[in-house]
Formats: structure tokens, sequence, C-alpha cells
């Protein structure tokens, strides 16, 4: 019974180890797919952008055409109002654009420094390790 219990927790101890198995072929793999966040950022940045500058337009229009209406009838208050929203709703957009543009760099930045640092621990351990097998004869695997 002990030694089936000791058989169990060695299989569960070599799948964590294979699990948790790094190689730098792994980690640049797992870098680029977490640099992927990157383009998604960018792109929502971009479209963002895009909408600021169409709204910007698109309420310059409506304002223009329909200013000399409002001021015949005297609803200067739609027109402050509107004015307001002709310079807010895409000082917005722009400024979304902007945030989503710094956290994409910001996380591109620290991914890469995360990757560099995975690198140079796995880099380190099999130094370590290749040291032990040169002296030992043994198998140099993290």
């Amino acid at each position: 019974m002990a030694d089936q219990n000791n058989a169990e927790e060695h299989d569960m101890m070599t799948s964590g180890m294979l699990q948790r198995a790094t190689t730098p072929e792994l980690i640049a793999l797992r870098a680029r797919k977490e640099d992927a966040r990157l383009g998604v950022y960018a792109e929502w940045a971009g479209i963002l952008l895009i909408a600021s500058v169409l709204s910007r337009v698109f309420m310059t229009y409506v304002f223009n055409a329909c200013v000399g209406d409002w001021l015949r009838d005297g609803h200067l208050q739609v027109k402050d109002l509107w004015n307001v929203l002709m310079y807010a709703i895409p000082l917005i957009f722009i400024a979304l654009s902007g945030g989503l543009a710094v956290a994409g760099g910001v996380y591109a930045i620290l991914n890469s420094l995360y990757t560099k640092g995975q690198m140079f621990i796995l880099k380190r351990k099999m130094g370590k390790l290749a040291l032990q097998a040169s002296r030992e004869g043994a198998d140099v695997r993290p």
C-alpha cells in the first residue's frame, strides 16, 4: 500500500515537472503569444482614433448646417450643448485611443522584460546543471 502511494506521488511529481518544463523555444512561443495582445490594443486605438475624426467631422457639419436655424429660433442653449458635445465626444475617443496605445506599449515592454528574465533564469539553471553533469556524468535537463 505504501509503495502504491509513493508511486502515485512520484507520477504526480513527474507530471508536474513536465508541465513546468521550459525551453528557450517555449519561452519565445509564449512571448509571441502574449505580444498578440499588442496588436489588439493597436487595432482598437486606431479604430477609436478614426471614430474621433469621423465624429468631429460629422458633428461640425451638422452644427454648421443647423446653427442658423437655432439662432433664429432663439434656442441658444441647444447651440451651446451641441458645441460642447462637438468637442467633448471626439476628445473622449482620442483619450481612449491614446490610453489603449500606451497600455499596449507598456504591456509589450513588460512582456519583453519578463521574457528576457525567464531566458536569463533558464540559461543560468542550464549552466548550473551542465556544471553538475560534468562533475557527475549525469543528464543535463532542467
